[in-house]
């Protein structure tokens, strides 16, 4: 009678292959979140509007990118991780600022989300209007540095391409 209610729990290959299928995800992503013993199930559930496979590579790179971009180990608790988590969920910012914001928390500094505000499509067609009139001879990757500097993560480089391709040609 004992020995039928003891559950036994899963080898770490079948949590690693049940991931792998139930969200379809690479053998090394779902080693690594198993490894790290993150509970994908919580977060995939919560964080609804984020990419799920951006979703993993933030809870497990989160630590590694910050160690490649600023040199330093961090410890990201859960708490820094939902944070930014819920900002991304609701558009507040986009992946390109998670490292340092996540950098800036786990260094005790107070965030301000509005500085890491995602600037609106208008307003960034506006400003690439306004430059291309005022500079006709700027290549686009002048153009793009012009506005990643003034910009800073508030939009991803892959969308900013897009949108000065866009009004490249209807130029």
């Amino acid at each position: 009678e004992l020995l039928s209610k003891i559950k036994i729990p899963k080898l770490i290959f079948e949590q690693i292959n049940e991931l792998k299928n139930k969200y379809n995800l690479s053998n090394e992503l779902a080693t690594e979140l198993i490894k790290q013993k993150i509970n994908f199930n919580y977060y995939i559930s919560k964080f609804k509007n984020i990419n799920k496979s951006l979703l993993t590579n933030i809870l497990v790179n989160a630590s590694k990118d910050i160690k490649a971009r600023y040199n330093i180990e961090v410890n990201i608790s859960k708490e820094n991780l939902e944070f930014v988590l819920n900002a991304l969920n609701s558009s507040k910012i986009t992946k390109d600022v998670i490292s340092k914001i996540l950098y800036n928390l786990s260094q005790g500094k107070k965030v301000n989300l509005e500085q890491y505000k995602v600037i609106r499509k208008e307003e960034i067609e506006k400003e690439i209007k306004r430059i291309i009139y005022e500079n006709k001879n700027l290549t686009v990757n002048a153009i793009m540095g012009i506005l990643m500097k003034k910009y800073k993560g508030a939009i991803s480089g892959k969308e900013l391409i897009e949108i000065i391709d866009k009004n490249l040609s209807t130029k």
